[in-house]
């Protein structure tokens, strides 16, 4: 910074002023000059008037000229008076000045280097003429790669590269700075490091030290620069992909104004850019009937709404477009919004398909003349060939040697079997021909699943196969619709089911859910333990005369016409029809038909009677509404209600069963609610549904893990009808619902002692003993459920193991109400384990914090030692995630005990039994091993019996068991297979094969 020099003014003071050369006289003589002067002016012209003045009257006017004098005098005295103290001031100001600019000064320099060292752009001073650099901010240094001035200036010849980025044009622009002033530019350089980079330069005039220099301020912009350079050249890419796409595409504005078309639009339709500004040019040109049009621009602003609610594409429209040239084309259109600026722009993206209708009609007609073909000429086979399974039926009936009537019943066999084929071609044949026409009746869904399951069950234990109807207790008594085609679908899957499964089982599972009040849906799933289906031939599946490989064909005959009719009937009968499988596990189809609900009055008068049962399930008919936020305590309550004949609809929380009576009024007999949930308990939700709804009628339970007499009185007040504790009582639930609710069940029957059970395939085994739960009580809370008693076992220590820490955390922090809503939730999930003990101590802990109290860590760690002794009595029956899987060796010699086990056990945790005694009471006493590999012969029990004896018990029929034994015998084979077993490997083993064979069954049950 130079030094700036700031001459003060040039003050000229009264002293300095030039001395007149005619003597001051003062104010007086100035004023006798004048009164001379005036009286010399007026003698001459007023003689006359003052010599008629009176005495008076001069004297009076010498009196007012002498007032005059003297003021005049004063003022004048004041004037210089002032005049000497300006002086007086002006030089005091002239000294001030002069003692203040080196301080001024000192800190506009001070104030500009801060600037200069501290500013995080780059600074650098340049000489104007030659380029040198004079100096340079820390951030320049950085900037350019350098760690001093000194390197960045040694240097600077170094950072200038070819035109226009050399030093001769830094100086072209320094002069273009001095002629025109500040200049702003980008510009490249070599940075320390070699690399090119670049930045954003603003050049100024500098004066230092008497020199004009140049200031350059700079920022680095290489990285933007790059963005900058990729946004190029990706659009660049893009615009290259979309001109090179096959398929017409146009990008536009929201308001219609259109921006691109690419190479295929104007190939396709011959418009162009200038043809078709806006979107309204276009229809004009290519939709010119003006019905059509507006169908059009009904349909675009139906595709932008949808796109603006959904975010994505709009689905494709059909459209007939007039080309340039007169030809009409058909073709699909979707837009897909592209948010790339503030107003959205759409691409628009067309695909010619008049081609495709083309083939695809002349398609449809080939296949009506076909279908029309076979209907004809099913038609012509059918006359012959019930003529000849006549004649075959009285033949059998006339007196025939044993040959001749083998013989006729041969043929009998195979003309059923080419009139089933018929049957089915005329089936297809009227399918895709559009004759068959459907006749809704009324039926019993309940006889006809009862004739498919005598029919097929039949079949399916001829093969040695187990067959399973499982049907809810609320099926619908009787319905509307076509129930001879539904009997078809079910036979053709069901036939198949059996045809393809070799052993195993063969199951039907019924459902219903309710559309509305007139209508519901019926899903049935037909699942096997049979072949399966690959991947690659699951597209296919359900084409006619197709079957998944021809080695199927050559094994078990048919046409594959049974499922393509199945398929094509759910589809006329507006419903899905669906496949799952795996290949050498089995499969499982399930179909979905609506049917309309026929009232006991509507049904048949004289089958009414047959359908009424005087016992049964005591909550038959009844519709409850279950509202919790626990999945378990849902489950609990729903298996309870549909043992007892209820159906049951669960909600998770106060606002949604809110919901669900807002839009089924009258849709429930009673409402069970627990209280405590989250988005809204059952306190509010009470409260509303009384208030706001005006369902005061309406029975509504309340279930709650509540200890104190307030939860009760709170639940009174808010309106609930009735109170049930967790863990809820089956028995208690019954009486409470039969006691508030009429039920055909209630009339019918008194209420008995113990819940109706029902039917259930698998055998009821008491659970074992586990110290801290009562486990019978368990038992019947779950059904003898095993599994799903060690699922929630498993989930409740997850939850829950370390709760006395996490009550210890929240009153640390004054969270009592987190505390208390944490142990009220322990107890109403472990009130259906049995874990008596455990809920008690919880309760009184529960209610000791909502009473306020302090002296609370007694109890917390009796709690936290209850709730530590029932984890260490759980362990042994729920697997670690942190332990090996377990593999249960079962096999009377111990030289192929070791060896399994030197095999395996790299990998697997090896447990093992020397006999099947042996091996039952492990798994008594222990959690249920993964895998069991089980010898065949053995003393005492051997692995037949065995295998039959885990079949029969829940807790143990879901483990795989692979017999490993010596026998190769293929009757032995099938024996163990129909005993349960999942696998067969003969001995001698191959260690290799035996992982490989684990690995695939251990996969599988997952």
């Amino acid at each position: 910074m130079t030094d700036t020099n700031i001459q003060p003014a040039q003050i000229v003071s009264p002293t300095d002023s030039p001395v007149s050369s005619k003597p001051d006289h003062g104010v007086g003589g100035t004023l006798r000059q004048r009164a001379e002067q005036i009286a010399g002016d007026t003698s001459a012209q007023s003689s006359n008037a003052i010599a008629e003045m009176s005495p008076k009257d001069i004297q009076r006017t010498l009196h007012e000229a002498r007032v005059k004098q003297i003021e005049l005098e004063l003022q004048d005295k004041e004037l210089q008076r002032a005049k000497a103290q300006i002086s007086t001031m002006q030089a005091r100001c002239l000294v001030c000045q002069k003692r203040a600019l080196p301080s001024a000064l000192s800190h506009s320099e001070k104030l500009f280097r801060a600037i200069f060292m501290t500013a995080p752009s780059s600074f650098l001073i340049h000489n104007k003429d030659s380029g040198e650099m004079l100096a340079a901010n820390p951030t320049a240094c950085v900037q350019y790669g350098y760690d001093s001035f000194e390197a960045l200036k040694a240097n600077h010849d170094r950072m200038w590269t070819k035109p226009p980025y050399s030093r001769e044009d830094l100086l072209k622009w320094a002069a273009k700075t001095i002629q025109e002033g500040p200049q702003q530019f980008e510009w490249c350089y070599r940075h320390a490091e070699g690399k090119l980079q670049w930045e954003w330069v603003h050049l100024s005039a500098l004066v230092m030290h008497g020199k004009t220099c140049i200031l350059a301020i700079s920022d680095d912009i290489t990285r933007e620069k790059q963005i900058t350079t990729n946004l190029q050249a990706s659009e660049s890419l893009t615009r290259a992909i979309i001109n090179a796409s096959p398929m017409p595409l146009a990008i536009a504005y929201e308001t219609g104004a259109v921006t691109y078309l690419n190479r295929a639009f104007t190939e396709c339709f011959g418009y162009t850019l200038e043809d078709i500004p806006t979107w309204s040019d276009w229809r004009v040109k290519a939709f010119p009937d003006p019905d059509y049009r507006q169908r059009v621009v009904n349909m675009r602003r139906e595709a932008l709404q949808s796109v603006t609610n959904n975010g994505d594409s709009s689905k494709p429209g059909e459209l007939m477009v007039c080309c340039k040239d007169g030809q009409r084309r058909t073709l699909t259109a979707f837009a897909t919004p592209l948010k790339t600026t503030p107003e959205i722009l759409y691409l628009n993206t067309f695909s010619d398909v008049t081609e495709l209708n083309q083939a695809r009609e002349e398609a449809r007609q080939a296949a009506q003349i076909k279908s029309q073909f076979l209907a004809n000429m099913s038609h012509e086979i059918r006359t012959p060939l019930s003529a000849m399974l006549g004649l075959a039926q009285l033949l059998e009936g006339e007196a025939l040697s044993a040959e001749q009537h083998h013989q006729v019943q041969q043929m009998r066999t195979a003309g059923r079997s080419l009139n089933a084929l018929v049957n089915d071609i005329l089936d297809l044949s009227k399918l895709e021909a559009g004759q068959l026409r459907l006749t809704a009746r009324t039926f019993s869904p309940v006889v006809l699943l009862a004739q498919v399951a005598s029919l097929m069950g039949q079949q399916a234990r001829a093969k040695g196969l187990a067959f399973q109807l499982d049907t809810p207790s609320g099926l619908a008594a009787w319905l509307r619709g076509d129930a001879l085609r539904l009997e078809q679908i079910l036979v053709n899957l069901v036939s198949n089911a059996v045809k393809f499964t070799e052993r195993g089982e063969v199951c039907v599972k019924v459902s219903q859910e309710d559309i509305d009040t007139r209508t519901v849906r019926l899903r049935l799933d037909v699942q096997d333990t049979g072949i399966g289906i690959s991947p690659e031939h699951l597209a296919t599946l359900g084409t006619a005369f197709t079957q998944a490989d021809e080695s199927i064909t050559r094994r078990f005959g048919g046409t594959g016409l049974g499922l393509a009719i199945s398929k094509q009937l759910v589809e006329q009968m507006d419903g899905t029809l669906d496949v799952d499988s795996t290949l050498g596990v089995g499969s499982h189809f399930w179909f979905e038909l609506p049917f309309e609900r026929v009232s006991p009055e509507e049904a048949p008068a004289e089958k009414i009677k047959d359908t009424q049962q005087p016992s049964g399930p005591r909550l038959t008919g009844l519709h409850c509404l279950v509202a919790d936020d626990c999945p378990m305590n849902r489950e609990m309550v729903e298996r309870a209600l549909r043992r007892e004949g209820a159906r049951v609809t669960l909600v998770t929380d106060g606002q949604q069963a809110l919901d669900w009576l807002h839009a089924h009024p009258q849709g429930v007999d009673a409402l069970l609610m627990d209280i405590r949930m989250p988005v809204m308990d059952g306190l509010a939700a009470t409260r509303a549904l009384r208030r706001d709804f005006g369902l005061t009628d309406l029975p509504v339970i309340a279930f709650s893990a509540g200890v104190l007499t307030e939860h009760r009185q709170q639940a009174e007040e808010a309106g609930f009808s009735d109170f049930l504790a967790k863990p809820v009582d089956l028995e208690d639930l019954v009486s409470i619902l039969r006691r508030w609710c009429a039920t055909p069940a209630a009339d019918a029957s008194p209420p008995s002692s113990a819940p109706t059970q029902l039917p259930s395939n698998a055998p009821k085994t008491d659970f074992p003993d586990i110290p801290g739960l009562d486990t019978r009580r368990a038992a019947r809370y779950f059904d003898n459920d095993w599994s799903r008693f060690l699922k929630s076992l498993a989930s409740l220590t997850n939850d829950f193991h370390d709760a006395a820490q996490h009550t210890r955390d929240d009153l640390a922090r004054g969270a009592v109400n987190a505390a208390a809503q944490r142990l009220h939730s322990l107890r109403g999930r472990a009130g259906y384990l049995g874990t008596q003990d455990l809920i008690q101590t919880a309760a009184t802990l529960e209610q000791r914090l909502l009473e306020g109290r302090t002296d609370l860590e007694d109890l917390i760690d009796a709690f936290e030692e209850q709730l530590a002794a029932l984890l260490t009595a759980l362990k042994p029956w729920l697997p670690s995630k942190d332990e090996k899987v377990r593999i249960l060796i079962v096999d009377d010699d111990p030289a192929s005990v070791k060896m399994m086990g030197e095999a395996l056990m790299p990998e697997y945790q090896c447990e093992f039994a020397l006999s099947g005694a042996q091996a039952l009471q492990r798994l008594k006493t222990a959690a249920a091993p993964a895998l069991i590999l089980l010898d065949l012969m053995m003393p005492e029990m051997d692995g037949y019996e065995l295998c039959r004896s885990l079949q029969k018990d829940p807790r143990w029929q879901d483990i795989p068991i692979i017999f490993v034994t010596a026998s190769q015998d293929i009757k032995n084979e099938t024996q163990a297979l129909q005993a349960g077993a999942t696998d067969f490997i003969p001995k001698p083993i191959d260690p290799s094969v035996l992982r490989l064979r684990i690995d695939v069954h251990l996969l599988l049950r997952e």
